[in-house]
């Protein structure tokens, strides 16, 4: 049926059970492996494919379908129960060099728990398709959690996008110095 243009008062749309689009928005296939090696080690493998209508989605300034193969190592030693030490490296490819190409992170993340983490990250946009724009993102945090209030902040050099520390993601705009967040659940 679809959207009634006319209609002024309220947007609605109907449909019929089980009824789809031949538009993609968002498709995101993805495996994961992961083995505990002993009572401090533990190693996880992730592989994920995703392909997003960004005329749709609106995240970059691309057009049209873009497709990504990212791959992700993650490992983990516990040095005792307060203490754990954390490496990760990613490498994200993306399909016809669309958007902004490919990119390289490196992490590494020292956790006191329940209360502070560190962590010190490298990301490089080395394979953009333009050259002088294969700018390199390095960066230190620092934070603090409290229940559900957590406090951040961080030096460096931050690439706007959806950005993701101590299992907290948001949202962040283009950045070169110093930041400071302030974080409450509820």
């Amino acid at each position: 049926m679809g959207i009634n243009a006319l209609d002024s008062s309220r947007v609605m749309y109907e449909s019929r059970l089980f009824d789809k689009s031949d538009l993609l928005y968002w498709r995101d296939i993805n495996v994961q492996i992961k083995r505990k090696l002993n009572k401090s080690w533990t190693v996880k493998l992730n592989y994920f494919n995703i392909s997003m209508n960004n005329d749709v989605l609106k995240l970059t300034n691309e057009k049209g379908i873009i497709e990504s193969h990212i791959g992700v190592l993650d490992v983990q030693y516990k040095i005792n129960r307060k203490h754990t030490i954390r490496a990760e490296l990613q490498g994200l490819w993306t399909v016809n060099n669309k958007d902004r190409g490919d990119w390289a992170t490196a992490l590494v993340e020292y956790t006191i728990s329940p209360d502070w983490f560190f962590s010190a990250i490298f990301q490089s946009n080395y394979g953009n398709p333009i050259p002088e724009d294969r700018i390199n993102y390095p960066m230190i945090f620092v934070g603090k959690i409290w229940g559900a209030t957590r406090l951040q902040a961080g030096y460096g050099r931050q690439n706007a996008g959806l950005f993701c520390v101590g299992g907290v993601c948001r949202f962040v705009p283009a950045s070169n110095g110093l930041t400071v967040s302030f974080t409450h659940s509820f």
